[in-house]
């Protein structure tokens, strides 16, 4: 997820972060540990003081770990896009546009799509979703096609990226 601060505030982006995520989880082991990363300072203090806010409305102890961003691992491959793997009728229609690894771990469209299967994205906001990243979404409850909202130069691409004044 790329964080534009000019479209989002850090403390909204904590808030929704709390809210789509099991705080009291543990971990099975350090390798699946519920860790959220920041950047600096300021962005260390925000998430420590909403991990307390919270804290004292559960009235529980958040598992959840704040830990400076030191360095960055993408996941294996086989941990990319998840949910929409086990999906081979949707890896179908999105694999056109997303012939390699990289572009499957880019894509917006993939990413919703993964959303999709995993149950966190209802068909509506599927379609709302990839319309709004330049796809259209065909199909009844369940997608039947995926296409560019404008044909792309170069049809592995995908969409080309929105202007900034229309992704606003």
């Amino acid at each position: 997820m790329d964080f534009d601060p000019s479209r989002l505030s850090y403390g909204k982006l904590l808030d929704i972060f709390w809210s789509e995520h099991d705080p009291l989880a543990g971990p099975m082991c350090s390798q699946y540990a519920a860790i959220l990363f920041v950047h600096d300072d300021a962005q260390e203090r925000a998430a420590l003081e909403s991990r307390a806010r919270l804290e004292a409305s559960l009235g529980k102890k958040v598992k959840t770990i704040v830990r400076r961003l030191d360095r960055f691992w993408p996941a294996e491959d086989y941990h990319q896009k998840y949910s929409l793997r086990g999906d081979p009728r949707l890896m179908a229609l999105v694999r056109p546009y997303c012939p390699d690894e990289t572009s499957l771990r880019e894509s917006p469209l993939a990413a919703k799509l993964n959303a999709f299967v995993a149950g966190d994205l209802g068909f509506d906001r599927l379609r709302a979703g990839c319309a709004e990243v330049g796809w259209i979404v065909e199909g009844s409850g369940r997608p039947s096609a995926v296409r560019p909202a404008a044909p792309a130069a170069d049809p592995g691409a995908g969409p080309a990226p929105l202007p900034a004044a229309a992704a606003r």
